[in-house]
């Protein structure tokens, strides 16, 4: 299960295959992009726009420090290790990540849906 994501903005879209080109994010790469996102939000020069703005990216960053916190949980589980041992074992993290992912995943197009049926159609 994966997600892609795409920019109609060229920068933003340039940025984003620049990080993900080697499916990794260092933690330089994901600092450099909040930045940038914030950096995008504080461009708002409408103070009856800023407050919403500022409230999606408090929640963008609620959200990007829980999923990290909740990897750290599933690590702490094991669900990343398989036992060689154990096949029944194995199955049993596979699915119970497969449902983790699958969460995550609709939670983000949830947002993502949001977007598109609102904002993107002004």
């Amino acid at each position: 299960m994966s997600l892609t994501i795409a920019s109609t903005d060229s920068e933003l879209d340039a940025q984003i295959k620049a990080i993900l080109k080697d499916e990794r994010v260092s933690p330089v790469e994901f600092i450099e992009f909040r930045k940038r996102s914030d950096d995008d939000v504080a461009k708002n020069k409408r103070l009856a726009l800023n407050d919403n703005l500022r409230i999606i990216s408090n929640a963008a960053d609620i959200l990007a420090d829980a999923i990290k916190l909740l990897t750290l949980e599933a690590r702490r589980l094991d669900l990343g290790v398989r036992d060689n041992t154990d096949p029944a074992k194995n199955a049993e993290k596979d699915a119970e990540k497969a449902l983790l992912k699958k969460a995550i995943e609709a939670q983000l197009a949830y947002t993502v849906v949001s977007y598109k049926s609102t904002l993107e159609r002004l």
